[in-house]
């Protein structure tokens, strides 16, 4: 494979603190009682690594490693078992291109164009990572030709969504989704157990191993030009690989909604807002609180009982809410910093490498952030 031993290093390091600008009770519709009081954060960049920002562009992380991926070029590996001394340490490149991709062990999953193929077929690619500097595809399985959109990963299974076709109906158009579920306890030999057909444009999943949680957009384009669209929530049971359903669907009331879980909640973003679930009922989510944040939220990281949601603003750039979630039901807005300054066009996304540390896609930047409490402390 092409680039696979090459080495670069593109690190500089950024040792300043971001202090948080304010602290607040969470402004919220449901009941709450107010929490005990904390110290708001302080988030210190450590180390910052310059990318090409050109759009497309995606983060997910399998600890200490961290992936960045755009699609149609490949995707670069970096290891941060040193947060403050990134090392870059391969580029997976055109033959690994995809539109997303997932981590779950010593696997990637990558959902784009299926390896070996000539011509444009899409596939889902099973990706080695134990050798980190030498990733290798050792599985492949078609996506039937339509467009990826995402994946997620559990022990044993992927599930792969695409974008699967476009109808003309008496109101104007519609899109629909589908949903592959692979078997890939036999990683050379990933195998189809089902698929279900979803309405809407899929771009956010997430699994814990029972249910998949995906947002899809209603999109109606009408025959006057005139579009109107909404985003669901949907919950799909995956207990039974082989006959997989949906059971319901939450209205989202938003634009690039996120969801995340942390085993005992969901957490998606809606608009302004942080919304939480208590999934205790399993199939039917029900919404137990809501923090407004203040302008269009983006993607979320569940850590340490916190939530860090970012955002991006045309004045100010990266910014980070930090939401206090040690009791679910009574979330609390401890304050939000700015990471990257300038403008951020094409929104940022951030994962968790550990209980301390953050890495943050911004415009032109990778960075590593480390989260401290007021006091200097983690």
């Amino acid at each position: 494979m092409r680039g696979a031993t090459a080495v670069r290093r593109l690190c500089s390091l950024a040792g300043f603190a971001v202090t948080f600008l304010a602290t607040a009770s969470p402004n919220t519709n449901l009941a709450t009682s107010p929490g005990p009081e904390t110290a708001p954060p302080v988030m210190r960049v450590v180390a910052s690594i310059p990318q090409s920002t050109n759009g497309g562009e995606y983060l997910f992380v399998e600890p200490p490693l961290v992936f960045v991926g755009r699609w149609g070029s490949g995707i670069r590996v970096f290891d941060f078992s040193i947060p403050a001394v990134p090392r870059f340490i391969c580029e997976m490149q055109e033959e690994y291109a995809a539109a997303a991709a997932s981590a779950h062990g010593s696997v990637i999953c990558s959902v784009g164009r299926m390896y070996g193929e000539v011509h444009a077929d899409t596939g889902l690619n099973v990706i080695d990572i134990s050798e980190a500097a030498a990733p290798k595809i050792i599985g492949i399985a078609s996506l039937d030709g339509l467009t990826p959109r995402t994946v997620c990963l559990t022990r044993d299974f992927a599930y792969a969504v695409v974008l699967a076709g476009e109808s003309t109906q008496n109101d104007g158009m519609r899109f629909t989704a589908r949903l592959y579920v692979f078997d890939i306890c036999d990683k050379r030999h990933p195998r189809r157990r089902s698929t279900l057909d979803i309405d809407g444009d899929p771009f956010s999943v997430s699994s814990d191993g029972n249910y998949v949680y995906l947002v899809a957009r209603l999109t109606t384009m009408h025959l006057d030009a005139i579009a109107t669209s909404r985003e669901l929530l949907r919950i799909i049971d995956v207990r039974n690989p082989d006959a997989v359903k949906e059971v319901s669907s939450i209205e989202m009331d938003a634009w690039n909604s996120d969801v995340t879980i942390d085993g005992r909640s969901i957490y998606t973003t809606s608009r302004d807002r942080l919304r939480v679930f208590d999934v205790s009922r399993g199939a039917k989510p029900r919404l137990s609180a809501e923090v407004r944040l203040g302008l269009q939220c983006g993607s979320l990281v569940a850590l340490r009982n916190r939530v860090y949601v970012d955002r991006a603003t045309k004045s100010d750039g990266s910014r980070i809410c930090v939401v206090d979630t040690s009791r679910p039901q009574h979330p609390r807005l401890l304050g939000e910093g700015v990471i990257q300054p300038g403008k951020c066009p094409l929104g940022p996304e951030s994962a968790a490498i550990s209980d301390e540390f953050l890495v943050h896609l911004g415009e032109n930047e990778l960075r590593c952030v480390q989260v401290l409490s007021q006091s200097g402390e983690r």
